[in-house]
């Protein structure tokens, strides 16, 4: 008996550091809105959304102005691991060419870290870049 109490009672407390705090949903909207109106005030254009996922890939290219959002819920119990960087088979590369984001706003439980980067002139006509997230985040991506 004091097994199967003290197996519910650990398998209530996992689902519950799972969980999403209960506000997080309308939080992240509402932060979202307020990251695109100030991304857009700079000048930057939608490019693709993610919904909570833990990673992503898009293209770059040329001469272009990026900015990636990281929307999560702010949890004492997790770390955050985001960055994005090169998709190549070189890992110096991948390396030289990585970018790790900041925090920039948080709303209610809602929280957003930004990367912002300009591409050079290069010689491909674009290029993939992967995204990683952890926790499981909303990723938007903006250009100009």
């Amino acid at each position: 008996m004091k097994q199967r109490l003290l197996l519910l009672f650990l398998l209530f407390n996992v689902s519950f550091v799972f969980a999403q705090s209960p506000t997080y949903e309308k939080d992240s909207k509402d932060v979202a809105k307020a990251a695109k109106d100030k991304a857009v005030k700079n000048g930057y254009k939608s490019l693709i959304n993610f919904n909570s996922t833990n990673g992503a890939s898009f293209y770059i290219y040329p001469s272009k102005s990026y900015l990636i959002l990281y929307i999560y819920d702010i949890s004492p119990n997790v770390t955050t691991d985001f960055n994005a960087h090169i998709m190549s088979p070189d890992t110096a590369l991948e390396k030289k060419y990585s970018a790790i984001p900041e925090d920039i706003l948080v709303h209610g439980t809602a929280k957003v870290a930004a990367t912002r980067f300009q591409t050079p002139a290069f010689k491909e006509s674009k290029l993939p870049v992967k995204i990683n997230a952890s926790p499981k985040a909303k990723i938007y991506i903006y250009y100009k």
